[in-house]
């Protein structure tokens, strides 16, 4: 009877331990950024099989299969089939990075364990022929140790990680020192040894579900946890802030405790500070919502930051019939500039010396400059418009020989098709921006021509700036600075996109369509692989926009959604393709620059001749 009772009692605590979450193994204490990877949603919606068509997963793929033929099959079911390496990834597993003290972070990967002896073979084939590694128990757990690298796991539960240091180890050894190499070999021992002891505490204690304080039982984590997502990231800056301990000790100035009282000033403004991302991929559209949670200092300086909205008379220097995208902004000035004022003044009084002065002269100065006069120069409201493309004339250095002899850079001219911009801002103290513009024309970095202006060695194309009704104008259109300005003209930006900016304090918005109608109209050298992947996203994809940050209560929250032309279709097909064409495109970039070389000495001889 004893025995039978016995059993039962073990059978219950072993299942209570085996129900045991990935989230009571991280800490509130040391998690300071967190990828929630929720595989249920993949499974379901079936879209785990198309992450395989990623280009970075293929190229995975060729490798393993070219450089570990035989092992391929076991090697691959990590991302074919986790259920084959003995990986259970439902519901979820999570990507972690913690704060383990003033001087080591901790990152990996942690998820559930369905068969360990599948998973053992797996971490075995995987490792083999990769170096030295130890295979050693650590509590009773297997693990597999190679220099900073580990892998450990019990029946349910594993975990991929690493260490490392955030300060320098060496910054206390003279490398004038005659024992300099003795002295590092020491510390470079000393410190293996420290690393290994500081994996297999961390390890145990999170095999061993010992975690203080863990995430679970943070309410703000609660939170994050509780929205639907398929990929997630939380940010804990609190723990980032405790991170940053070692990295301010390389500063010579943050010595002798100056540390400790400068991370304690972090501190106080980022406790309860937090921040959700969270991507969404639906039939139609993808969705990105981004809360942020002030701490309640924070809350207090920058709160009402973004209370106002940009000037709807913007939309009348825009052409928008054929708008490729745009950026517009507004905020608060006085709020925005003595927030980061009083935050420059906090933090910098335990940097350097001059740190010191600077902080101090800011006081004095508040004394004889008038900071809202300062701040109010402009009003906060800020819209950069890509209305179409055009053929410019634009400058380039080419560089001059005689012979096989460099002679130096030469400017010249030519023609490029270039995307066609109007920037506006809204003047808020009109006297004082005058006397900005004639410190501009005193020092020669404006050209004074019939009623605007001229920006003096502004990049390659010419820029023209002129002021209309209070309204800033900057463009690389001149017709629109020196002859258009004063016309009537009917706001044709989509009333749709207009409303959206006086419902929020931001907006970026991209049209898709446009923007390759515009590259395949205007660029003459596209191969029809390009032409090819043009009209592929011009067929997958619509506009993207996101608006905010919007106040509730004491959280920002912005939102960003990609639409697609296929309202029926799921998202992630269409974002595995836009993202391997970036990778392709990334690709052929690099190769380009490889072929780059150097700009020569004058007098040198000729290596290759490079335009720019």
């Amino acid at each position: 009877m004893m025995k039978s009772i016995f059993i039962a009692c073990f059978t219950l605590l072993s299942g209570l331990v085996m129900a045991q979450s990935l989230e009571s193994r991280l800490s509130t204490n040391k998690t300071a950024f967190l990828v929630s990877l929720n595989a249920e949603n993949y499974k379901t919606k079936g879209k785990f099989q198309t992450l395989l068509e990623l280009d970075f997963i293929k190229k995975l793929d060729e490798n393993f299969k070219r450089d570990k033929s035989k092992q391929y099959k076991i090697i691959s079911s990590i991302y074919k089939n986790p259920e084959d390496a003995g990986i259970n990834a439902f519901p979820k597993s999570y990507i972690f990075v913690n704060t383990l003290d003033s001087n080591a972070i901790m990152g990996g990967l942690i998820f559930n364990i369905t068969d360990a002896k599948k998973f053992e073979t797996w971490v075995k084939t995987a490792w083999e022929g990769d170096g030295e590694y130890q295979q050693i128990q650590v509590e009773g757990f297997n693990t597999f140790i190679r220099n900073d690298e580990a892998v450990a796991w019990s029946g349910n539960c594993g975990v991929i990680t690493f260490i490392n240091s955030t300060t320098n180890p060496y910054r206390n050894i003279n490398y004038d020192d005659p024992n300099y190499e003795t002295k590092v070999e020491e510390l470079e021992k000393a410190n293996k040894v420290k690393k290994l002891d500081l994996i297999k505490k961390e390890i145990a204690e999170m095999l061993k579900g010992n975690t203080s304080n863990p995430i679970n039982n943070n309410e703000n984590f609660k939170l994050f946890s509780s929205k639907a997502h398929d990929v997630g990231i939380w940010i804990n800056y609190e723990q980032f802030n405790n991170s940053m301990n070692g990295i301010l000790k390389n500063i010579p100035e943050l010595s002798y405790g100056a540390t400790e009282r400068f991370a304690t000033r972090l501190k106080s403004f980022y406790k309860d500070y937090y921040d959700h991302i969270i991507f969404t991929v639906n039939k139609g559209d993808a969705k990105v919502t981004y809360q942020t949670y002030l701490s309640e200092k924070i809350y207090q300086i920058f709160g009402n930051a973004f209370n106002t909205r940009i000037n709807p008379d913007f939309y009348k220097y825009v052409e928008g019939e054929k708008l490729l995208g745009m950026y517009a902004a507004s905020g608060d000035l006085k709020v925005l500039g003595n927030g980061l004022i009083e935050l420059y003044k906090n933090f910098s009084e335990d940097l350097s010396k001059e740190g010191r002065i600077v902080a101090a002269s800011m006081d004095v100065a508040s004394i004889f400059l008038d900071e809202n006069d300062i701040l109010s120069v402009m009003k906060g409201d800020f819209m950069i418009a890509f209305t179409s493309v055009k053929e410019l004339e634009v400058q380039y250095t080419d560089y001059q020989y005689d012979g096989d002899v460099y002679l130096g850079p030469v400017k010249k001219t030519r023609k490029e098709i270039t995307p066609m911009y109007v920037m506006a801002m809204t003047i808020g103290n009109a006297e004082n921006f005058q006397k900005f513009i004639k410190l501009g024309n005193v020092l020669g970095g404006f050209k004074q021509l019939d009623g605007y202006y001229e920006v003096q060695e502004a990049g390659k194309v010419r820029n023209f700036f002129a002021i209309d009704n209070n309204v800033l104008i900057v463009s690389n259109d001149e017709e629109l600075i020196s002859k258009n300005l004063q016309k009537a003209r009917k706001k044709s930006v989509d009333s749709r996109i207009q409303k959206l900016t006086q419902d929020n304090p931001m907006l970026v918005y991209i049209n898709t369509q446009n923007v390759v109608d515009a590259i395949l109209s205007n660029s003459k050298e596209l191969s029809a692989e390009e032409k090819k992947d043009l009209l592929e996203m011009k067929k997958d994809l619509g506009e993207f926009q996101m608006t905010g940050p919007l106040l509730q209560g004491k959280t920002f929250n912005s939102e960003g959604t990609l639409l697609l032309n296929n309202k029926k279709e799921n998202a992630l097909p269409a974002l595995v393709r836009l993202f391997n064409r970036f990778v392709k495109e990334r690709r052929t970039e690099y190769a380009k620059t490889e072929a780059v070389v150097e700009k020569p000495e004058t007098g040198k001889k000729k290596k290759k001749k490079k335009e720019h």
